[in-house]
């Protein structure tokens, strides 16, 4: 959605107040790319602080990068609006593109963006996948898309103690496993569009006596 780039420049975005995320709350649901790029433009020349800066320049990211056109836009808009909170669920979205800090992370959500307007996933794992990405760092997420294995984990990374607090890894007998959490997490967001194979490992079952044969037949 590069007319949002067309409409205002980053660097000259600024902070309104309040309003101005309720009001954009209300263009988000709307699906008008108009709407919102009005409010943006209304930012230019306005008081600002780094970390509202930070914010218009993530939600340009996210939004560029999760909508081609008003049709992907319009599509967002009903995922929203599916459970009839559709206020709530788009508020919940911009608090998330609030947190996540980095243009990289926002390039990421709007990649899960896609994977639930598609309906790959629904709009609750959307949510659960979102908060791994708020919760880690850039490197984090980097680490775990380079190095997730159907592998047990012997070491003690710190990296580790990290993933398992957001369930991204378990305990099993003499290490540690990537949960089927991350493998959806990578599949859907860290490198959407590539072949990215998802094993059933039941989510919440810790193996505290199983063998290293038991944990390659989960894999099987």
């Amino acid at each position: 959605m590069g007319k949002l780039r067309n409409l205002i420049h980053s660097n000259e975005i600024r902070e309104k107040g309040k309003s101005m995320l309720e009001n954009l709350t209300v263009a988000l649901l709307s699906g008008d790319v108009i709407a919102i790029g009005n409010l943006l433009r209304e930012l230019v020349g306005s008081p600002y602080f780094i970390r509202e800066e930070i914010f218009w320049q993530n939600f340009i990211e996210y939004l560029d990068n999760a909508c081609d056109d008003e049709d992907d836009l319009r599509k967002l808009s009903e995922v929203l609006a599916e459970d009839g909170n559709s206020n709530e669920n788009a508020k919940r979205l911009l608090k998330i593109i609030d947190d996540i800090g980095t243009r990289r992370k926002a390039i990421y959500i709007s990649n899960l963006t896609r994977a639930c307007c598609q309906h790959l996933i629904d709009r609750g794992k959307f949510f659960k996948l979102s908060q791994c990405i708020v919760r880690l760092t850039d490197e984090d997420l980097v680490f775990l898309c380079d190095n997730i294995s159907k592998k047990k984990v012997e070491t003690d990374e710190e990296y580790i103690d990290d993933f398992r607090n957001c369930g991204l890894m378990k305990e099993v007998d003499g290490g540690f496993v990537y949960t089927k959490r991350a493998f959806e997490l990578k599949k859907y967001s860290l490198w959407y569009g590539h072949e990215v194979e998802i094993p059933e490992i039941p989510e919440r079952q810790i193996i505290a006596t199983a063998t290293s044969a038991d944990i390659e037949k989960l894999f099987e």
